[in-house]
């Protein structure tokens, strides 16, 4: 599948059906087109964060704090829309793709803290 980032994503979901630890952090980067875009360096720690925040489930829900939470990583509209300010990665929350690239440079950027379940996985 080649992606507009250039990148191709391969996800591996094993175990999700068994109840196990979702893989979805053992991503692996295939070089296309285009080389210059950064490869997942906190994989693992994303992994954590989509198993407590939405157990793999790419979903839709109103949060604690009466807003809408969107995808893998629950991503807030305003949370999104500033790490994209900031970023300059753009897309969707519910696309997994965009939403693994937001919040690995969310970590690289110290905003990790951002996801309350960052404070029961570290």
């Amino acid at each position: 599948m080649n992606l507009k980032t250039g990148i191709v994503f391969i996800f591996v979901l094993t175990g999700f059906f068994l109840n196990s630890p979702i893989a979805i952090g053992d991503i692996y980067l295939e070089e296309a087109e285009m080389t210059q875009f950064p490869t997942i360096k906190h994989s693992k720690l994303i992994s954590k964060l989509v198993k407590c925040e939405s157990s793999g489930r790419n979903i839709k829900i109103v949060d604690s704090n009466g807003y809408y939470s969107y995808g893998i990583l629950q991503y807030q509209k305003g949370t999104w829309d500033w790490f994209s300010k900031k970023s300059g990665i753009t897309g969707d929350p519910m696309n997994p793709v965009d939403a693994v690239y937001m919040t690995n440079w969310a970590i690289e950027n110290d905003l990790v803290h951002n996801w309350s379940c960052a404070k029961k996985i570290k």
